[in-house]
């Protein structure tokens, strides 16, 4: 497993803004966990990842701008 998904979410948010982590990166991690969990789970009724990946880069730009974000941005 990504060893990002196991940090709790205010260090990823610190990650993000430190721009040692991408929110598009940690999406697509998630998507990955989703796909490998959910035939056994059938947790996730409906999947938008190509929604997910498009705002993860719309909130990759927003950092990158400087636009004010909240605490948990990305």
């Amino acid at each position: 497993m990504d060893t990002i998904l196991l940090q709790p979410a205010t260090e990823v948010a610190a990650l993000l803004r430190r721009r040692e982590l991408s929110a598009r990166e940690v999406t697509e991690s998630l998507l990955t966990r989703i796909d490998k969990v959910n035939p056994v789970l059938n947790a996730v009724v409906e999947l938008r990842g190509d929604e997910a990946v498009r705002a993860a880069g719309e909130a990759d730009q927003a950092l990158a701008r400087g636009d004010d974000v909240g605490p948990l941005h990305g």
